[in-house]
């Protein structure tokens, strides 16, 4: 468009005719080559700046491009969740939790519980995590059928984790790997050395810039040998499941976050007591970590 504008103010030149004193051919001519070096100064400095919006890198404040590939080491302010700082996480977690029965509508007094995590993440947002649950309700004298001051477990996790992101304002990470299990029912019924798989889901959704809303949702199948009082029972499977969510608050710290967490939990236990009844834990929990 610049180009044929000048064009046409050039032609006008040549055919208006002068007063005073009459312009040159050879003045004309030099008046046109400046034009066409100014012109294509012109063209070289737009070329350079498209090129340069063209290979601009996106950083990872760009939540949208939350890819592993949009952001280098070396553009960007902060790390994206996908690529993440290399280095160790945790989380410690305090629970308070009534045990029940699926053949009981009464539950019985809150317990407390207590779960660590500890892991290591790499720069691609992949991992292993290992995760430490405890409830230890013993009062101390014999537990009688259905008195939840017997009911005791342990539970240690080893997990392969990896993190994902869905759009622009969810992100979670998905874990799997192997869990071993204690457990004392309450009723007289003992299950130890349980061991099976365990896979887990966790989302984050941003709410404001650091309060965000999370949802975290386990599955696992323990296998092993329980006791009827001093009688072996065989080896059976157990199933059990865990839904938590709650609301989360984060706090940069260079290359860290460092969050505090307060939601409601709840797990089943499927057939821990006489091979056909389910137990279950239900509660409010309260929590603090560092995360990559």
């Amino acid at each position: 468009m610049i180009r044929y504008t000048l064009a046409i103010a050039v032609a006008l030149a040549f055919t208006v005719p002068t007063v005073g004193s009459a312009q040159t051919n050879d003045e004309l001519t030099q008046r046109l080559a400046e034009l066409e070096a100014r012109l294509n100064q012109m063209e070289q400095e737009q070329v350079s700046f498209v090129n340069t919006i063209a290979t601009a890198p996106v950083c990872a404040t760009d939540t949208c491009g939350d890819a592993c590939t949009s952001c280098g080491d070396t553009c960007c302010n902060s790390r994206s969740w996908c690529c993440p700082e290399a280095g160790a996480f945790g989380e410690i977690e305090l629970l308070y939790m009534s045990q029940g029965g699926s053949d009981n509508d009464s539950a019985s007094s809150p317990v407390s519980a207590t779960r660590t995590t500890a892991g290591y993440m790499n720069d691609k947002g992949r991992g292993f995590q290992i995760r430490y649950f405890e409830i230890d309700a013993e009062s101390g004298g014999e537990a009688q059928d259905g008195d939840a001051s017997g009911f005791n477990l342990d539970t240690l996790d080893f997990e392969y984790v990896s993190r994902f992101s869905m759009g622009c304002n969810w992100r979670g990470d998905i874990g799997m790997g192997l869990r071993w299990m204690d457990l004392s029912n309450g009723a007289g019924e003992v299950f130890e050395d349980m061991v099976g798989p365990v896979i887990g889901i966790s989302l984050l959704g941003e709410m404001t810039d650091k309060l965000s809303v999370y949802s975290r949702v386990r599955q696992s199948f323990v296998y092993g040998g329980g006791k009827n009082g001093g009688n072996y029972d065989g080896n059976i499977v157990v199933p059990i499941s865990e839904l938590a969510m709650g609301l989360e608050y984060a706090q940069p710290l260079n290359s860290s976050e460092l969050f505090v967490r307060g939601g409601v939990e709840g797990q089943v236990f499927f057939d821990t007591v006489s091979n056909e009844e389910s137990q279950s834990l239900f509660g409010i929990g309260m929590s603090v970590g560092l995360r990559r």
